[in-house]
């Protein structure tokens, strides 16, 4: 990756990672994801965050060269995450004089997951508002807690007006392939900070009592220009609001009827000045067989088609739902994921694309297939009872698992 500077005096020492395929184990990244770091070089140096053990060769490499020869004076922790704290112990140990600046609930933290010699002798605790002067800049915290882990804080430099923001406004996606920000914001927002709206709420506020020109995460690009946008994209994500008014209409129709009262519903609707229609439906649960999704997309796709013609609404998306199970039993195939894609694929291209709607967006709901086969359920031990039968009590319940309590589902 090139060489980056966000002004004279800060530098961006991240580093990409295109070789993983699931962030975090769960979420796709096709085009990987940055490890976002950054340094500022002033009479006294700061370290913004480390980066994933899978880079710190390539980011210490990027440090160093930073740094020309010199030692930074403190490392400035905002997020205790692996894929930014992994490379803290390492940092530690070849910079022994380095100070490690985080706040209260930051360094139990790193007691636990890391080995730091001198420890206590080295940490610099801030709360919020504090500032640490390194020369001509000065560092401003504020604390962030469940931004989306309790000990979270951001750093804002007044000098340069630079927002530090952690995990805030950052995005999947390597930052060498330059992708738009917004689809893959939006989408690393609700997967990795969406429930915690009224804490995002509240770092806003403080936000807004600040003037920035830069905005730094620990994904994704830095924000230049037009921050404004971000800020209020931001707003509306975690005030739970829609980025576009609309309306949902679902409908289960055994005999046509409900169906055809949907459709009028759909009419009234755009004739009051709806814009844009999606369809949803769920047929099926668990289902292991390659066909079933093919077969759901072409009834929908089909359904869209009729909803098109008959009413002249716009089909913005159509959601597939979910459906596509696991192999719970030994003598089950698992699904050919790859082979249902396609399936998806060829249906859109025969149904969507002749009826000139080759535009409809499409999304899914694949909760189990994608987790079910590696969760677990871990208890403990508890209790004894002996009886004319061997009992062991743990502290889980049926709520933990509740399939084999409903129906004894093989497990």
């Amino acid at each position: 990756m090139a060489e980056m500077k966000i002004t004279d005096s800060i530098r961006y020492i991240g580093a990409d990672d295109t070789e993983i395929d699931l962030f975090e184990n769960q979420y796709p990244v096709p085009n990987g994801v940055s490890y976002n770091s950054y340094v500022i070089l002033d009479e006294k140096i700061a370290v913004m965050d480390t980066a994933d053990h899978r880079v710190t060769d390539q980011w210490l490499g990027n440090l160093e060269r930073e740094l020309d020869g010199r030692t930074p004076d403190y490392l400035v922790i905002s997020h205790m995450e692996p894929d930014h704290a992994g490379s803290i112990q390492i940092l530690a140990q070849k910079y022994p004089e380095m100070k490690l600046v985080g706040n209260a609930k930051t360094f139990p933290m790193i007691g636990q997951f890391f080995t730091v010699p001198g420890l206590e002798e080295r940490k610099v605790v801030v709360k919020e508002g504090d500032s640490l002067s390194l020369g001509s800049h000065t560092l401003h915290f504020y604390m962030a807690p469940m931004v989306h882990w309790p000990e979270v804080m951001v750093t804002y430099e007044s000098s340069e007006k630079v927002l530090f923001s952690a995990d805030g406004f950052g995005t999947f996606g390597a930052i060498s392939r330059n992708e738009e920000w917004i689809a893959e914001a939006r989408r690393y927002y609700i997967n990795i900070v969406g429930k915690y709206g009224m804490p995002v709420q509240t770092l806003l506020k403080k936000a807004a009592g600040l003037d920035i020109a830069v905005i730094c995460p620990l994904h994704g690009p830095v924000l230049k220009e037009n921050l404004g946008y971000y800020i209020e994209k931001y707003d509306i994500w975690s005030s739970y609001r829609p980025e576009e008014e609309g309306v949902v209409i679902a409908c289960a129709s055994i005999y046509g009827n409900t169906a055809k009262a949907a459709r009028r519903l759909e009419e009234i609707l755009k004739e009051k000045g709806a814009k844009e229609f999606g369809l949803h439906a769920f047929l099926a649960s668990n289902t292991v067989t390659n066909d079933y999704y093919p077969m759901l997309a072409k009834v929908l796709f089909e359904q869209a088609v009729r909803l098109a013609k008959e009413t002249g609404v716009h089909i913005k998306f159509i959601n597939l739902s979910g459906g596509i199970g696991i192999p719970y039993r030994p003598d089950q195939e698992p699904n050919d994921i790859y082979a249902i894609g396609e399936g998806v694929r060829k249906v859109y291209e025969e149904v969507l694309v002749p009826a000139g709607m080759g535009d409809v967006e499409i999304y899914t709901e694949l909760g189990r297939y994608m987790m079910g086969p590696y969760g677990g359920l871990v208890t403990k031990a508890i209790h004894e009872k002996h009886t004319y039968k061997e009992y062991i009590g743990v502290d889980a319940c049926a709520v933990n698992l509740m399939r084999p309590a409903m129906y004894g589902a093989y497990h």
